[in-house]
Protein backbone atom coordinates (compact mmCIF):
# COMPACT_ATOMS: atom_id res chain seq x y z
CA UNK A 1 0.00 0.00 0.00
CA UNK A 2 2.66 2.71 0.58
CA UNK A 3 4.12 1.72 -2.51
CA UNK A 4 0.99 2.68 -4.05
CA UNK A 5 0.59 5.49 -2.58
CA UNK A 6 4.41 6.59 -3.42
CA UNK A 7 4.13 6.20 -6.82
CA UNK A 8 0.06 8.04 -7.19
CA UNK A 9 2.05 10.70 -4.97
CA UNK A 10 4.62 10.44 -7.36
CA UNK A 11 2.72 10.47 -10.88
CA UNK A 12 -0.04 13.68 -9.48
CA UNK A 13 3.31 15.56 -9.24
CA UNK A 14 4.80 14.87 -12.61
CA UNK A 15 1.10 15.29 -14.02
CA UNK A 16 1.30 18.90 -12.45
CA UNK A 17 3.52 19.73 -14.90
CA UNK A 18 2.85 17.85 -17.68
CA UNK A 19 1.76 21.57 -19.68
CA UNK A 20 0.73 22.46 -23.51
CA UNK A 21 4.21 23.80 -24.36
CA UNK A 22 4.20 26.54 -26.99
CA UNK A 23 7.81 26.86 -28.87
CA UNK A 24 9.54 30.95 -27.71
CA UNK A 25 12.83 29.94 -28.91
CA UNK A 26 14.97 27.53 -31.14
CA UNK A 27 18.10 26.96 -32.88
CA UNK A 28 20.27 23.76 -33.76
CA UNK A 29 21.32 23.87 -30.34
CA UNK A 30 18.31 24.54 -27.84
CA UNK A 31 14.37 25.13 -27.49
CA UNK A 32 12.93 26.78 -25.09
CA UNK A 33 9.08 26.40 -24.70
CA UNK A 34 7.30 28.07 -22.46
CA UNK A 35 3.77 27.15 -20.96
CA UNK A 36 1.09 28.90 -18.00
CA UNK A 37 1.09 27.01 -14.16
CA UNK A 38 -0.72 27.97 -11.08
CA UNK A 39 1.16 27.64 -8.06
CA UNK A 40 -1.21 27.12 -5.69
CA UNK A 41 -0.25 27.39 -1.81
CA UNK A 42 -2.65 28.20 0.59
CA UNK A 43 -0.27 27.87 3.44
CA UNK A 44 1.33 30.87 2.38
CA UNK A 45 -2.01 32.79 1.15
CA UNK A 46 -1.01 32.94 -2.20
CA UNK A 47 -2.26 31.85 -5.92
CA UNK A 48 -0.03 32.98 -8.58
CA UNK A 49 -0.02 32.35 -12.52
CA UNK A 50 3.60 31.82 -13.61
CA UNK A 51 4.75 31.28 -16.83
CA UNK A 52 7.66 28.11 -16.34
CA UNK A 53 10.24 27.28 -19.29
CA UNK A 54 11.29 24.37 -20.27
CA UNK A 55 15.01 23.86 -22.16
CA UNK A 56 15.86 20.99 -24.36
CA UNK A 57 19.83 20.14 -25.20
CA UNK A 58 19.58 19.41 -28.77
CA UNK A 59 22.94 18.49 -28.82
CA UNK A 60 25.30 15.26 -27.90
CA UNK A 61 27.26 17.50 -25.95
CA UNK A 62 27.10 19.24 -22.23
CA UNK A 63 26.05 23.46 -22.80
CA UNK A 64 25.31 26.07 -21.02
CA UNK A 65 23.64 28.47 -22.79
CA UNK A 66 23.28 32.36 -21.58
CA UNK A 67 19.31 34.01 -22.28
CA UNK A 68 18.60 37.84 -22.31
CA UNK A 69 15.13 37.97 -21.35
CA UNK A 70 12.76 41.70 -21.07
CA UNK A 71 9.33 41.65 -19.65
CA UNK A 72 6.81 44.31 -19.46
CA UNK A 73 4.15 44.39 -16.82
CA UNK A 74 1.42 46.50 -16.66
CA UNK A 75 1.95 47.87 -20.31
CA UNK A 76 5.12 49.14 -19.83
CA UNK A 77 6.98 49.75 -22.99
CA UNK A 78 8.81 46.59 -23.52
CA UNK A 79 11.94 48.53 -24.96
CA UNK A 80 11.95 50.69 -21.36
CA UNK A 81 12.08 47.42 -19.09
CA UNK A 82 15.15 45.97 -17.68
CA UNK A 83 16.52 43.28 -19.17
CA UNK A 84 17.79 40.03 -17.73
CA UNK A 85 20.53 37.73 -17.95
CA UNK A 86 20.08 34.02 -17.23
CA UNK A 87 22.45 30.83 -17.33
CA UNK A 88 21.50 27.05 -17.07
CA UNK A 89 24.03 24.17 -17.78
CA UNK A 90 22.27 21.61 -19.71
CA UNK A 91 23.44 18.01 -20.03
CA UNK A 92 23.81 16.07 -23.48
CA UNK A 93 20.12 15.53 -25.22
CA UNK A 94 18.40 16.65 -21.96
CA UNK A 95 15.54 18.31 -20.91
CA UNK A 96 15.19 20.74 -18.11
CA UNK A 97 12.22 22.63 -16.82
CA UNK A 98 10.40 23.95 -14.03
CA UNK A 99 9.33 22.09 -10.99
CA UNK A 100 8.78 22.48 -7.41
CA UNK A 101 12.47 22.38 -6.63
CA UNK A 102 12.82 24.95 -8.73
CA UNK A 103 9.97 27.24 -7.66
CA UNK A 104 12.52 30.06 -6.74
CA UNK A 105 14.74 30.33 -9.60
CA UNK A 106 13.74 32.54 -12.13
CA UNK A 107 15.65 31.00 -14.49
CA UNK A 108 12.66 28.57 -15.09
CA UNK A 109 9.52 31.28 -14.29
CA UNK A 110 8.32 34.37 -14.82
CA UNK A 111 5.61 35.73 -12.53
CA UNK A 112 2.64 36.70 -14.70
CA UNK A 113 -0.18 37.40 -12.10
CA UNK A 114 -1.79 37.01 -8.58
CA UNK A 115 -4.98 35.48 -9.22
CA UNK A 116 -6.48 36.57 -5.80
CA UNK A 117 -5.21 40.69 -6.53
CA UNK A 118 -3.37 41.39 -3.67
CA UNK A 119 -0.36 41.96 -6.30
CA UNK A 120 -1.71 44.61 -8.87
CA UNK A 121 0.45 43.97 -11.47
CA UNK A 122 -0.01 42.10 -13.87
CA UNK A 123 2.32 40.62 -16.93
CA UNK A 124 1.77 41.95 -20.27
CA UNK A 125 4.55 40.62 -22.31
CA UNK A 126 8.07 39.12 -22.58
CA UNK A 127 10.49 38.53 -25.02
CA UNK A 128 13.72 36.29 -25.61
CA UNK A 129 16.02 38.57 -26.96
CA UNK A 130 19.12 36.78 -27.40
CA UNK A 131 20.64 33.00 -26.88
CA UNK A 132 24.22 32.43 -26.77
CA UNK A 133 26.45 28.88 -26.10
CA UNK A 134 28.41 30.05 -23.53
Amino acid sequence: MKRFLLLFVASLHLSAFSQDWIETYSNENVLIEHSSYILDSPSDGIEHTRIIFRYTNRTSAAITISILRKLAYDLQVMEDSPERIFEISLPANSVVQYDLSKEKDKTFYIFSKDNKGTIKKRLTGFEILKVDLI
